[in-house]
Formats: structure tokens, sequence, C-alpha cells
């Protein structure tokens, strides 16, 4: 009798190791189907820009030349908002009209100057003259379209993630801390502490 007993829990400790792989292998595929594909690669701050300089009769040009690239929230006049040269060692270079460059390559500030603005229009000025015209209002690239698809980032450390109190005054930037009197904790929202408390 007790072979027989260790049979049936040998069965069923097998049909529940293969129960469990099923579930896990399903709620795999769940979360592949519920987030998109990261796209390859990451995006690093800089942006892909190709370009056509020609003379004022429409003849391409061939050479280096020094550019300098200006980011603005407006099509015409205004500050720029970031600003980048492209001149000496760096000069541009340019075969048949054409050339290619990543803006953000000499001047690494281009997320955070542009941060916020929603239209983006790209001023060049090449060599001393004066810049182009028209200035080019620029698109969405594929990784910020996939960015505005996202509901929250993979891997963000989110409300339904944390434990019930895991988040602590002590924890939390000096800043954003309060007084906690008579176990009462504050509620905390992503980047401030609520006037509301709740009973902890």
């Amino acid at each position: 009798m007790n072979r027989g007993f260790l049979k049936q829990l040998a069965y069923l400790f097998a049909i529940n190791l293969a129960c469990s792989a099923l579930l896990m292998t399903w709620q795999a595929q769940a979360q592949e189907r519920r987030a998109p594909a990261a796209p390859a690669g990451s995006s690093t701050g800089l942006v892909s820009y190709q370009g056509r300089l020609t003379d004022g009769s429409g003849r391409p040009l061939s050479g280096q030349y020094n550019l300098v690239f200006r980011l603005y929230d407006t099509p015409t006049g205004g500050t720029p908002l970031w600003e980048e040269t492209w001149s000496g060692a760096s000069a541009v270079s340019v075969s048949d009209g054409l050339f290619s460059l990543l803006l953000g390559s000499h001047n690494p500030t281009l997320p955070a100057a542009v941060a916020g603005h929603d239209t983006l229009y790209l001023g060049i000025t090449v060599d001393t003259d004066a810049e182009l015209s028209p200035r080019t209002q620029l698109g969405s690239a594929p990784i910020a379209l996939y960015a505005l698809q996202a509901d929250v980032a993979d891997g963000a450390v989110t409300t339904a993630k944390l434990a019930d109190g895991a988040v602590t005054a002590a924890k939390l930037h000096p800043a954003l801390q309060t007084t906690i009197l008579r176990g009462f904790t504050p509620a905390v929202y992503s980047d401030r502490v609520s006037p509301e408390v709740s009973e902890g």
C-alpha cells in the first residue's frame, strides 16, 4: 500500500509540474502579446539627418563644408533651442550634393533641449552664409512613434509592482519628506508627497 501511495504521489507531482510549466508558458505568451516588441537598437539621443546641398543654381555641391544646425520651435525667427557646429576636422563631407550625419554627435544636450516641444524646425547655416530658408519641420522618428504607443515604459516601477508600505518617508528624497505623526504615512505620487494621508 505504501508503494501505491508513493506511485500516486509521483504521478500527481508530475501532473503538477506539467501544469505549472504550461501555466508559465501561457503567462509568458500573454505578456508578449500585451507588450509590443522593442525596436532594434536603442535611442542614444542622436538624430539621423540626410541632406542635399546645392549651389544657388541648383547644382549639387561636393567637398568639405562647415555646417551649423539649429533647432527651433518656430518656423521663422525665435531663439534656437539647440545648436551644433560641424566645422574644421568635423566638417561635413558632401558628395554630389548628398550628406548624412548624426545630430547630437557634437552637442549631446539635444534630448534635454527639445524635451516638451512638440513641433521642431531645423535651421542650417553653410559656412558664413545666412541660415537657409525655409527651415525644415522635423517629423517623428520610428523610435518616437514606438514611444507614443507605450502606456508605461517596460521595466518601469509602477504602483502595482510595489508592496504596500515599501515606500516610506525615510526612503524619499529629503525635499519630499513630511513628518509622520501617530502611525500616519503620506500617500506618495510619482514625484511629490500628497497632502492627503493614509492610515498605515
